[in-house]
């Protein structure tokens, strides 16, 4: 398993990409997450991060070089994953799982961020919106946990099937406060980006490091 997690509703199916709001939102994330594993595919590799490096690496270009970082390593379980962001340290946790949930949002809102195991990393999601100061996307993502809670257990899962469970997982999109906050969050997360940024920059301790042997 990667630690960035693929649309899956299962081992077996894949989750198509949903878009509440419309054509003009589905127009929006497509442009979102276009641009965001294109800039991934032509990224330059850094995999030994110093002062120099940091420096070196444009403002627009550095919170993808942080989270390509993890994001590339061979991890092959959800526990390797997480015990790789917890030795990483603080900053690759803050950047890897806040660039994280912001994609996955993007593609299918917080139903699919709880929903798939991305959900597992939003304690260390939460802390990173903190120390970036980003009070009211921690809100947002608050209640956004809260409704889908909420509703899991009005509405638990009734099948282990992977032909069903995809038809049970788009039922969850239906009269939903799970909503609400997605397109709340939206309308917010542009902070993100500067924020990431600045944060990498007056924090360059966090992400020094030789990870080359991580990649054998």
């Amino acid at each position: 398993m990667w630690p960035f997690t693929r649309k899956k509703s299962s081992p077996q199916q894949p989750l198509p990409p949903v878009s509440p709001g419309g054509d003009k939102a589905a127009s929006l994330v497509e442009k979102h997450t276009g641009a965001f594993f294109g800039s991934l595919q032509q990224r330059p590799k850094w995999r030994h991060i110093t002062a120099e490096t940091l420096a070196a690496i444009p403002d627009d270009e550095l919170e993808i070089a942080i989270f390509d970082i993890v994001w590339a390593m061979p991890i092959k379980s959800l526990d390797q994953s997480l015990t790789t962001l917890s030795e990483l340290g603080i900053g690759y946790q803050t950047i890897y799982t806040t660039l994280q949930l912001e994609t996955e949002v993007s593609n299918g809102g917080f139903q699919q961020y709880f929903y798939n195991s991305t959900r597992h990393y939003f304690p260390m999601a939460r802390e990173g919106y903190q120390r970036l100061g980003l009070t009211t996307l921690v809100q947002i993502a608050d209640a956004a946990k809260a409704a889908y809670d909420e509703e899991l257990a009005m509405k638990p899962p009734q099948t282990e099937a992977p032909d069903e469970q995809l038809d049970e997982f788009m039922s969850r999109y239906e009269d939903s406060k799970v909503d609400l906050a997605t397109d709340r969050f939206y309308a917010e997360k542009e902070a993100a980006k500067s924020a990431r940024t600045t944060y990498i920059r007056q924090h360059p301790d966090q992400f020094f490091g030789d990870f080359r042997d991580r990649y054998k």
